[in-house]
């Protein structure tokens, strides 16, 4: 279903579970716009624990070693033809303690930096700084024009989300004269009001 079909501007409104009292906000001048918003199951592979763990290891493409807690991580091939069809060693995926899904690109695969699997380390006595609600499901959104993502974002189901075509600034009030929108401030209203209020005592008053 398309949205704001004759607007100039889109502006999408929505909250993850837990976060009634912080709302997002996508504006975009791109329209009509498409929303998508459903929930799927947690991603987590063999090694996910929601409380986190501690993992060491030496990349080679970054001639370093990295340290980091994480809740999961996944290590693949990227030997094969390719992007990274130059490099000899894996790479390794790495969900952060607080996100919901590995790091991916655009096209969805995952993404991380190279690691010399033999050099992995993995403390499980560190955790989490914050441990995490486990959740079962992700919800996600996304805002699409002509079928094309815009905009996308997931967090803890549910999600509740609202759409205002040609939104206004605040303290202003949203008029349309011969078709065109045009964004009234208050005080334009207000001051006006106020006069005839004022004149109106004083004939009342005599």
């Amino acid at each position: 279903m398309s949205y704001c079909n004759n607007s100039v501007k889109a502006l999408v409104t929505y909250t993850f579970k837990g976060e009634s009292n912080s709302k997002k906000r996508f504006e975009t001048k791109k329209t009509p716009i498409e929303v998508e918003a459903g929930s799927k199951p947690i991603p987590a592979g063999e090694n996910y624990n929601a409380e986190g763990f501690e993992i060491y290891f030496y990349s080679p493409n970054n001639r370093r070693w990295i340290r980091s807690i994480v809740q999961d991580y996944l290590i693949y091939p990227i030997s094969s033809p390719g992007r990274y069809s130059q490099y000899n060693y894996a790479g390794i995926a790495m969900w952060g303690c607080g996100q919901s899904d590995f790091q991916r690109v655009s096209d969805g695969t995952v993404v991380g930096p190279g690691i010399d699997v033999d050099s992995l380390q993995i403390d499980t006595s560190v955790k989490c700084p914050v441990p995490p609600v486990p959740m079962e499901s992700i919800c996600h959104l996304k805002v699409l024009h002509q079928g094309i993502v815009i905009h996308q974002d997931q967090g803890e189901c549910p999600v509740n989300w609202t759409i205002d075509c040609d939104p206004c600034p605040p303290n202003t009030i949203r008029c349309v004269e011969g078709g065109k929108v045009r964004c009234v401030p208050c005080s334009e209203l207000l001051n006006p009001l106020k006069q005839i209020t004022s004149k109106l005592k004083q004939i009342n008053n005599g």
